[in-house]
């Protein structure tokens, strides 16, 4: 526990607070495809709806500026199969 002491004795003294920089572990890369197949599965499931929907659904992103890729993350955040970054 000294070292803690001896941060804050040094930030008492010197008024500076060091910044601290977080590192984060790299993210392992999505697997598109398995999270289009995922969305087809859940819609086909829960709300009787098929992939022409989620199609639909795509191309309703992409209109508004995103890329195929990132209209599938995005409908996949929404339904939980992607935690929030």
């Amino acid at each position: 526990m000294s070292g803690v002491s001896d941060l804050l004795r040094t930030v008492e003294y010197t008024g500076v607070v060091p910044e601290f920089k977080l590192e984060e572990e790299p993210k392992p890369p999505v697997d598109v495809d398995a999270l289009y197949q995922r969305l087809i599965h859940a819609y086909s499931a829960v709300y009787g709806r098929s992939a022409k929907t989620v199609d639909r659904e795509i191309q309703s992103y992409m209109k508004r500026g995103l890329s195929r890729e990132e209209a599938i993350k995005r409908m996949a955040r929404r339904e939980g199969f992607l935690k929030r970054a």
